[in-house]
């Protein structure tokens, strides 16, 4: 065999290898990060709220979120030694499936002082939040972060 046809066979087996060819069957893209609520291009909706656009379906998935944590919660009795009025935030996480998560709980320093939680309580009732449709971005479902405030009154 010449030189030439080893050359020849060699750059024939090298290009017909599956190694040298890119990847064209993966076109998705992979969001990772969460998006600030407030930069979306569609919030996050539950069932009644798929249909509004713009800042109606905001409303409605804020009011909504607010009325099904507040049933969720409905239960939850504190003792309390003070009066006070307090907001707990509760950030929740939303992910690019519908998926509601808790991120963290953050407590005002009277709580902190007093060594109270009720983290148990709130992750009991966002178990019973049904899936929602995940915030768009671009055209692309995205995970975002909301923060709902809890407020705590005691007379």
């Amino acid at each position: 065999m010449t030189k030439k046809s080893v050359f020849f066979i060699l750059v024939v087996i090298l290009s017909s290898c599956s190694f040298l060819e890119a990847d064209k069957t993966n076109n998705t893209i992979v969001l990772d990060t969460i998006i600030d609520f407030t930069s979306v291009d569609l919030s996050p909706a539950f069932l009644n709220c798929e249909s509004l656009i713009d800042d109606d379906r905001t409303v409605c998935f804020r009011q909504t979120m607010q009325d099904k944590m507040t049933l969720g919660l409905k239960d939850l009795s504190l003792v309390l030694e003070d009066e006070l009025q307090e907001t707990v935030m509760v950030v929740l996480t939303i992910n690019s499936k519908g998926s509601v998560s808790l991120k963290k709980v953050i407590y005002p320093v009277y709580f902190e002082e007093k060594n109270i939680r009720f983290d148990h309580a709130i992750e009991k009732a966002i178990e019973s939040l049904p899936k929602l449709a995940p915030a768009i971005k671009k055209g692309i479902p995205v995970a975002t972060e909301y923060k709902l405030p809890v407020n705590i009154i005691a007379n």
